[in-house]
């Protein structure tokens, strides 16, 4: 999406310069809300036992967004608007107490999250940080940590993380 607004606005940016119009021009671009769905994967505990920590790495990867080049501007602002995590079917999220998300360049967790209940759990909503995390995008992905606290059997489980982020670009050519 941001790649086709780019397109047009550099269209109608190099139509507005063969017509001898203000050589400076900003167009921009806004996608209200992008929602990413994924697989986390981590490996099974050392030692069962009622609170035991483990972590995987991982990364998220959006659509990515256009790059700044030649006499163009461009300024991002990627930010996460919620997280949740997701049970596999037919599965619940009984095992889990506490689970985080951290990010390499972040002082505190992007998204975390504790069961307040005993009750069988199938979703549990996840804090957000309000963070702008364009800068930390290596291309369209973001590398990060995630762990889970809780009663970790021996085998490696997966749950669903979805991910919805709020992305805005302006670019501006001179």
């Amino acid at each position: 999406m941001v790649r086709k607004i780019a397109a047009i606005a550099l269209s109608v940016l190099g139509a507005a310069s063969l017509n001898g119009c203000n050589p400076l021009i900003d167009a921009q671009m806004e996608e209200p809300e992008v929602c990413v769905t994924q697989n986390l994967h981590f490996p099974g505990a050392p030692i069962p036992g009622p609170s035991v920590t483990v972590t995987s790495n991982d990364k998220l990867s959006v659509p990515e967004l256009p790059k700044e080049g030649g006499q163009t501007q461009l300024s991002e602002t990627v930010k996460l608007t919620r997280g949740q995590l997701i049970a596999p079917p037919g599965s619940d999220l009984g095992f889990l107490s506490a689970f985080s998300i951290t990010v390499p360049g972040l002082s505190q967790p992007l998204m975390s999250g504790q069961k307040q209940s005993t009750d069988r759990v199938i979703t549990l909503d996840l804090a957000t940080n309000d963070a702008d995390l364009a800068s930390l995008f290596t291309g369209n992905e973001l590398m990060f940590s995630s762990s889970e606290t809780g009663q970790i059997s021996q085998q490696q489980s997966t749950v669903s993380l979805k991910t919805c982020l709020h992305a805005k670009a302006e670019l501006g050519i001179q």
